[in-house]
């Protein structure tokens, strides 16, 4: 039996308003049967954060809790290192194996999607629901 599995990343430094309305938007759009939300630890694409990981880990969990089946998954807050989207997808897989997963992008991620590591296999593994960060985006 087959699970649909939603994912919304992110480095929330600090989980604010725009994430959760995101986050509520996704959810209802998508209607994943359970949503992980996965904060980075080093995201491959920015500088790290000066906010430890544990703080945005206990800031994340507290804005979540109120949204129906929405966990916080710790794969890429634990991981030593950068963390590519790909090494999320494959831990995923194997930790759901029997899942289909629909990932989160906002428009200014998609523009870049064609270089991120390994994006052949990441078209494989999740769909994608793009969403607009400002609405002015949309072409």
């Amino acid at each position: 039996m087959s699970i649909h599995i939603g994912i919304f990343g992110g480095t929330f430094d600090p989980v604010h308003k725009g994430h959760l309305k995101a986050l509520e938007n996704f959810i209802k759009r998508v209607s994943p049967q359970k949503t992980l939300v996965i904060p980075a630890g080093v995201p491959p694409h920015k500088k790290e954060s000066t906010t430890p990981i544990s703080d945005r880990v206990n800031m994340l969990r507290t804005a979540v809790r109120n949204f129906p089946d929405t966990e916080v998954c710790l794969y890429e807050a634990k991981k030593e290192g950068k963390c590519y989207t790909f090494d999320t997808l494959t831990y995923l897989h194997k930790a759901y194996p029997n899942a289909e997963f629909t990932m989160f992008v906002g428009s200014d991620m998609l523009l870049s999607f064609d270089r991120w590591y390994r994006v052949e296999d990441i078209a494989k593994m999740t769909t994608l629901a793009v969403f607009s960060r400002n609405g002015d985006d949309l072409e």
